[in-house]
């Protein structure tokens, strides 16, 4: 399925899409950027192993 940045954008505010930890600025036109979530992600489970 693909959807527009106005559609994410809807279904991150009705709770049909939940990405954490999300900003605004990772939406674009028909994707959102999510290397810097993973990225976050991963620091914190490094932090837990190590």
């Amino acid at each position: 399925m693909i959807l527009f940045s106005k559609t994410i954008l809807k279904k991150l505010k009705e709770a049909e899409l939940m990405i954490e930890p999300f900003t605004s600025s990772q939406v674009q036109p028909a994707s959102i950027d999510l290397l810097d979530t993973v990225a976050i992600s991963k620091m914190i489970m490094d932090s837990y192993l190590f």
